[in-house]
């Protein structure tokens, strides 16, 4: 089973992150967060961004009813 981050789709092979080679992925991924992406998505996550996204969103929904 292959260890791939969610966002950059990077693998974890001997506790380092790298691109997968082409057909190397098998149906067996596991998803998670590489360090790197884990620290940016916590670092947008305690900016608000996601709930200024999330509030847009809302928005524009109310507007297409």
């Amino acid at each position: 089973m292959f260890v791939q981050c969610c966002v950059c789709k990077r693998i974890r092979v001997d506790g380092e992150y790298r691109l997968p080679w082409p057909g190397e992925l098998t149906n067996e991924v596991a998803e998670t967060y590489c360090p790197r992406c884990a620290r940016e998505t916590l670092q947008r996550i305690r900016s608000g961004e996601f709930a200024e996204m999330a509030e847009r969103r809302a928005e524009e929904r109310r507007r297409a009813m």
